[in-house]
């Protein structure tokens, strides 16, 4: 007898498994959890403490801040269309037949990215199909759904407490300490020419490497780091997306990256900073309770999909 897989798919994360889910005789795979972040999006521009750290002039977006680009939308859809063949690959569902509301089911953050991530997903894996994306639509306007929200959740007296802040923080700290970013910082600053931006000549925070960072813990609100990791996190993240989004040379980064080295180099701070702000145990398994509830109660309790759940979120996993 043929033991049933259900397979949980971190498509962000993972390279395609194809080959070994078909190598896998003794198991039968009948249903599939795609945990996704969105695809390509417009920087969520903190314009005062980025324009204050550099005097050059930062190229233009045609996209309001944080929102899904055209390129973004045309690469999901690739995605979807990619998922489209492995569904029919795998038996769970046919490339030329539309599936039911019992066996897709598509939730979206409250998110203009999430939710147009979700609809270009479907636009590829189910085109000409009445394939809904569900998200809250009791909220407001761009508010975080609490499901995908990376906040601390708990707001009983044991997650308001100083001691589960001390300790929260103190991890945080540890893990900040054996990241090194010198190098990384160097490049940040060289590229920004932070000597003569307005941080460094009136603020005084002028060496990325020796300014302290502060850890912050708060019920109901994201982990946070203030300093130079969070400054040169910011930085990067614009930088990336210059780039995924296909800015000509001379706009990413105003032309002064050239090798897979410096990229390498640069987003240490970039991946350090969510290792640092999330992915310690007291606080990771805090922010990821509501999410993992959710999935338990729809996915892994009495079955109430039967093929594949797409969770689309800002959150669900961090860079």
């Amino acid at each position: 007898m043929k033991k049933i897989l259900t397979l949980c798919f971190l498509f962000i994360l993972m390279p395609p498994v194809t080959y070994s889910l078909e190598q896998s005789q003794d198991y039968e795979l009948t249903q599939v959890l795609i945990l996704s972040r969105h695809n390509v999006r417009a920087p969520i521009i903190y314009e005062n403490i980025l324009t204050r750290a550099t005097n050059k002039a930062w190229p233009i977006w045609h996209t309001n801040n944080g929102n899904l680009t055209t390129k973004g939308r045309q690469l999901e859809i690739y995605l979807g269309n990619y998922f489209r063949s492995w569904f029919d690959r795998m038996g769970l569902l046919r490339q030329d037949k539309c599936p039911d509301s019992n066996n897709v089911y598509v939730y979206a953050n409250n998110q203009q990215r999430t939710i147009a991530t979700a609809e270009s997903f479907i636009t590829g894996a189910f085109p000409d199909c009445l394939v809904k994306t569900f998200y809250r639509s009791d909220m407001n306007d761009g508010e975080f759904n609490p499901i995908f929200a990376t906040v601390i959740t708990d707001d009983s007296a044991e997650f308001n407490s100083a001691e589960f802040k001390r300790q929260a923080e103190s991890a945080m700290a540890e893990k900040l300490a054996y990241l090194d970013l010198a190098e990384a910082y160097k490049q940040v600053s060289t590229i920004l020419d932070f000597k003569n931006s307005t941080l460094c000549k009136k603020d005084k925070l002028c060496d990325l490497v020796s300014y302290p960072n502060t850890m912050n813990i708060s019920a109901g609100k994201e982990p946070f780091v203030f300093g130079p990791l969070g400054l040169a996190a910011n930085v990067v993240d614009v930088f990336d997306l210059q780039y995924y989004e296909g800015f000509a040379t001379k706009d990413v980064a105003w032309g002064t990256i050239s090798t897979p080295e410096q990229w390498k180099t640069l987003n240490k701070i970039r991946n350090g900073y969510h290792a640092v702000a999330y992915k310690t145990k007291i606080v990771a398994s805090n922010i990821a309770k509501p999410l993992l509830e959710y999935i338990d109660l729809h996915f892994v309790q009495p079955r109430k999909i039967a093929g594949s759940w797409l969770g689309i979120s800002i959150n669900t996993v961090r860079h």
